[in-house]
């Protein structure tokens, strides 16, 4: 899974980085594999191959 958009648009109230953060815990309790998880930083990029 990749989010996208975090971080770039404030939409609400929430702090910047809540929805990510939500994410990465709710993948976690979940017990999904951590590497499927792309969360990448603002602005960069991922092959797939």
């Amino acid at each position: 899974m990749a989010p996208m958009h975090w971080g770039t648009f404030i939409l609400s109230a929430e702090p910047v980085l809540e929805p990510l953060v939500r994410v990465r815990a709710a993948w976690e309790k979940a017990g999904l594999p951590r590497e499927d998880l792309w969360d990448l930083p603002v602005g960069a990029s991922r092959v797939l191959g």
